[in-house]
């Protein structure tokens, strides 16, 4: 198994008095995917791992770790659920680690999670772990996410049915590691509801064009809301949309509502550094539709995490494929492939995961003392009331491990700008929505035509 080892040194102090104290080195075992080729644009090596270097140069620029020597070790789990708990276990007893970084996907994480509990450690998770159980902190003691989990997404949909009124809605979705975690979810929050029910999940098989409209075909007299949960690559939203108006399935009738722990909203965020409307085909050979594209965007709304300017974004992006050819990762001949030359879906997390670590081994340090730094259950106390403006949005934190998103509700208006309707503080059994034009939107949108079913 091969091992990277990251030694990241900053040289300052952690004394009230500026005095200099021995440095202590401390070991962080990271586990990600790096030979799992259909979850590298979402969490993988080659396009993601250097989001720790460029978080750990704001960390050194704040001066957030005085004194200390952080070593990141590298192993690869893959998402294979066994491999993930065997090279945690190898961390724990072998490497003597303090902290544990990811794994990235919901089994593997689950795996880990349940052993650190044992072992006392703190693990940190990111990417598409979406599941609920992590926030179990009776299960799981030592856990901490700032993956919104799929519970406050599917609070933040049933609220949103509940300000439009909307009796009844079909969830249709992609299963890519999250979208089915967040099924389970919505169907539990709907079948307890006053307000609102969901009469049907319809599981897509292929993200295509024709399977789209197969699909939609056979849900066109059934439904007129539709949750969507597809991966975040703007193109596969856009065949979807595309195939909705082929459909004639984008008039005042019809309303598609994408939700999940992360969306892109309506923009394309490219390594290159472009910004782009999600309804404009970027691809080397454009189907010229953009126009009808854009058109069936605007019957669509969106929840998300408060995202970071696109620019600002854009940037990070190129700076995660730039840094990965540098030391200590020098991936060049092999992130010189294609589908290495974007920034990984999640890869801001994974900058924010490391960022925040870095605040709670801080305020572990300053309060408590070195010898504080490996046990998980008191770290995850010291969460509470973190916040800090991070790549992946606002980060709240509370005194349980886990992230509070805000959330906001946002379309289009009549110039295919983001707009937004409504922002959404949530916990995870809670909801506090400040609807900014509700009723206005009921309006313009055309939704009362049809009784807000």
């Amino acid at each position: 198994m091969r091992i990277f080892l990251l030694a990241l040194l900053i040289l300052t102090s952690f004394g009230q008095d500026n005095t200099f104290l021995i440095k202590k080195r401390i070991d962080v075992g990271v586990l990600m995917c790096k030979n799992s080729s259909n979850l590298s644009s979402s969490v993988g090596w080659q396009t993601s791992a250097s989001a720790i270097t460029i978080s750990m140069d704001r960390v050194n620029r704040e001066g957030l770790l005085d004194g200390v020597d952080l070593n990141f070790i590298f192993l690869f789990d893959d998402c294979i659920e066994s491999r993930a708990a065997g090279l945690a276990s190898k961390l724990l007893t072998e490497s003597n680690v303090s902290a544990i970084i990811g794994p990235t996907c919901n089994k593997a994480g689950l795996a880990v999670v349940n052993l650190a509990a044992y072992y006392n450690v703190p693990v940190l998770t990111w990417g598409l772990t979406i599941s609920s159980q992590f926030i179990n902190i009776e299960r799981f003691p030592t856990t901490i996410t700032l993956v919104p989990v799929s519970k406050t997404v599917a609070n933040a949909v049933h609220q949103t049915m509940i300000e439009f009124g909307w009796t009844e809605f079909v969830y249709i979705f992609y299963e890519d590691e999250k979208c089915g975690y967040f099924r389970e979810d919505l169907e539990a929050i709907t079948s307890e509801s006053n307000h609102t029910s969901l009469t049907r999940t319809v599981q897509l098989y292929e993200n295509t064009y024709a399977n789209f409209q197969k699909q939609l075909g056979r849900l066109k007299n059934v439904t007129r809301i539709f949750t969507v949960c597809l991966p975040e690559d703007g193109q596969i939203k856009r065949w979807f949309m595309l195939a909705a108006y082929d459909l004639q399935m984008t008039n005042n009738e019809y309303v598609y509502l994408f939700a999940g722990p992360k969306s892109t909203a309506y923009q394309q965020t490219s390594s290159s550094g472009e910004v782009v409307g999600a309804w404009v085909d970027w691809s080397t050979t454009p189907d010229g539709r953009d126009n009808e594209a854009k058109k069936a965007f605007m019957r669509t709304m969106v929840i998300v995490a408060t995202p970071v300017a696109s620019e600002e974004l854009a940037e990070f992006k190129k700076d995660v494929i730039d840094k990965m050819k540098l030391p200590p990762f020098n991936c060049t001949t092999e992130c010189e492939a294609k589908e290495y030359q974007e920034a990984a879906e999640y890869a801001d997390q994974l900058h924010d995961t490391v960022y925040l670590y870095a605040m709670i081994l801080n305020k572990t340090i300053e309060e408590d003392g070195v010898g504080q730094i490996a046990n998980g259950s008191f770290m995850v106390g010291k969460t509470a009331g973190v916040v800090f403006e991070g790549m992946s949005g606002l980060v709240r934190m509370n005194s349980e491990g886990y992230r509070l998103p805000n959330m906001i509700l946002a379309n289009l208006d009549s110039n295919a700008t983001q707009r937004t309707v409504a922002s959404m503080d949530i916990d995870t059994d809670s909801v506090v929505a400040n609807a900014h034009r509700l009723s206005f939107l009921l309006k313009i949108l055309g939704f009362l035509r049809f009784g807000g079913n």
